[in-house]
């Protein structure tokens, strides 16, 4: 990330939410991302925000990063305005309607139909979507963080591999996507809460290391 706060952030994107990233970084929450990690042998499901301004930087990278560990550039795509913030049981409704059960049916089609069982979320900072929906970024990326792991719980018995990443436009055309260690995040937002908040982040504290 940039060594100083620079001069002009995205819309959206405040001086706390810099420090943010910066400690997130700093306690390896946020980390670099090990292309052989993916385990994508048969592809991925990206789970992506249709953000016309970071799409390609963020499909570009996951291309890269497959292409890199010799793994098929064989995307089933999930893409919607918010859809990586939108796959917690606790993420807001739009219009209305639940749409999480909507974008796990997706999800589920990949291993049903293509075989494909890594899944990739990637929300993304600003975002748009989030702003509409009252989200900061800690709760987005603890929306998203949840969403997977709800997908590894409901769908443990045809997904092999959920992985959630963290785009982050620091403007003046320097973007970054980082790996998010659930494991780690868990720990840092108990931290900051006080324990943690949803089933799903007991789920995923039950994991092994």
């Amino acid at each position: 990330m940039p060594q100083i706060i620079p001069e002009h952030l995205p819309k959206g994107f405040t001086v706390e939410d810099f420090k943010t990233i910066q400690q997130l970084l700093e306690k390896n929450v946020l980390v670099s991302i090990e292309a052989a990690e993916l385990g994508a042998d048969r592809g991925v499901i990206p789970v992506l925000c249709s953000d016309g301004d970071r799409m390609f930087d963020v499909f570009t990278h996951l291309s890269d990063t497959c292409t890199a560990a010799n793994f098929p550039v064989r995307p089933h795509l999930i893409a919607y305005p918010g859809a990586p913030i939108l796959l917690s049981n606790h993420s807001p409704r739009i219009l209305g309607a639940r749409i999480d059960t909507l974008f796990i049916y997706g999800i589920k089609t990949g291993p049903d139909m293509k075989n494909i069982r890594t899944i990739v979320i990637v929300p993304h900072w600003p975002c748009g979507m989030a702003k509409a929906c009252n989200l900061g970024l800690i709760r987005s990326i603890e929306l998203a963080v949840n969403g997977g792991a709800r997908i590894e719980r409901d769908l443990q018995a045809c997904v092999r591999n959920v992985v959630v990443w963290l785009h982050v436009d620091y403007g003046e055309a320097f973007m970054r996507t980082y790996r998010i260690d659930q494991k780690k995040w868990l720990r840092w937002i108990t931290d900051q809460k006080h324990g943690p908040a949803y089933p799903e982040a007991l789920y995923l504290a039950s994991m092994p290391l």
